[in-house]
């Protein structure tokens, strides 16, 4: 009886308990992604190939194997082309690793690492514009105590341009509003920390929801900025809840405002922000800190994105009129001259 191999295994197990987290100081998020895309790798071997799990070995990890499992994720899973690419990320990185391990297996990285990332449509950014998000941040009540804090909630979320996690994750000791600039920190990817300035509307609006969330007799620092309480146990609140407000709120608003789009989650708010950011002059560079990417390479699709800067660059171009005569013209010596007569 042929012995088998587990050495897939355990190094898949040494990736994700300790390269990752400890080498690599990767976030849990992170981690799960990665993880993600393993255990897919694994499922596809199951359903598509039959090989058990027990089974599965370095060798069956081949050219042709892997643009299989890739065309598995788009078919079957129906994930679009940058999940597809950053499952084959995941898997290269998994390999590299494992030939840094076992040089043994560097051919078998080496023959994945040829494979190309997959090119797919380009996604139409989806923002906001100023009218429709004055439209959606008009739609909670001021006056009532839940509508006061949800349209706190979409002030901050626009106002830090957080990503959903991140924003839900502040707590009050993040918090910094007695120096010159206030700000809160983020603890953004990769347990990266940054430091995004409030502006004096969102502070007034910020002290006016302490007032009332988290009152001074009984504020802890280490208490969440936002937070539900159910059955009697308070606790951070969730992307859901945040999802679900923003998708009421914005189907409220749609009836006034047709620019408000058909669907509008978390994630848009922030889109929202870096492009009114870049429409207003910011250059990219500084888009790209405050939004905590690691390259301006991500931030480039803002630009792209703005066709009215685009149109009006156009206009600008077409619509200038040089009355400058040139020197050249009723002038036939020099036009003699310019043409090596």
């Amino acid at each position: 009886m042929k012995k088998r191999d587990y050495s897939y295994w355990q190094l898949v197990r040494m990736f994700l308990t300790i390269y990752l987290p400890k080498h690599r100081c990767f976030s849990k998020n992170t981690i799960g992604s990665y993880s993600d895309a393993l255990d897919l790798f694994s499922r596809f071997q199951l359903q598509a190939k039959g090989v058990r799990l027990i089974d599965i070995s370095f060798d069956m990890v081949t050219h042709d194997c892997v643009h299989a499992f890739l065309d598995w994720l788009r078919v079957e899973r129906k994930c679009c082309t940058s999940t597809c690419n950053l499952r084959l990320a995941a898997l290269k990185s998994f390999l590299h690793f494992a030939a840094v391990e076992n040089p043994a297996l560097m051919a078998v990285y080496l023959d994945i690492k040829q494979i190309p990332a997959r090119k797919g449509p380009r996604k139409k950014l989806n923002y906001l514009t100023k009218l429709a998000l004055k439209a959606v941040m008009e739609q909670p009540d001021p006056k009532k105590l839940k509508g006061m804090r949800n349209r706190f909630i979409m002030i901050m979320l626009y106002d830090t341009g957080a990503r959903i996690q991140e924003f839900l994750d502040i707590k009050l000791k993040d918090l910094n509003l007695e120096i010159e600039t206030p700000c809160v920190y983020l603890h953004g990817k990769g347990n990266k920390f940054r430091c995004i300035p409030l502006m004096n509307k969102t502070i007034a609006h910020l002290n006016e929801y302490m007032k009332h969330f988290h009152p001074a007799a009984t504020r802890d620092v280490k208490q969440y900025l936002f937070h539900t309480t159910i059955k009697g146990n308070t606790d951070r609140m969730s992307e859901d809840t945040v999802a679900w407000m923003l998708k009421k709120y914005g189907e409220a608003a749609r009836l006034e405002c047709p620019e408000v789009p058909q669907r509008i989650h978390p994630h848009q708010i922030r889109h929202s922000r870096a492009q009114h950011l870049y429409q207003d002059g910011m250059p990219l560079s500084y888009i790209a800190e405050f939004l905590g990417h690691a390259s301006t390479d991500t931030t480039n699709v803002y630009a792209s994105a703005d066709t009215s800067m685009m149109r009006d660059a156009i206009e600008k171009a077409s619509n200038s009129e040089n009355t400058e005569k040139p020197i050249w013209r009723e002038n036939e010596a020099m036009i003699s001259k310019l043409c090596g007569l």
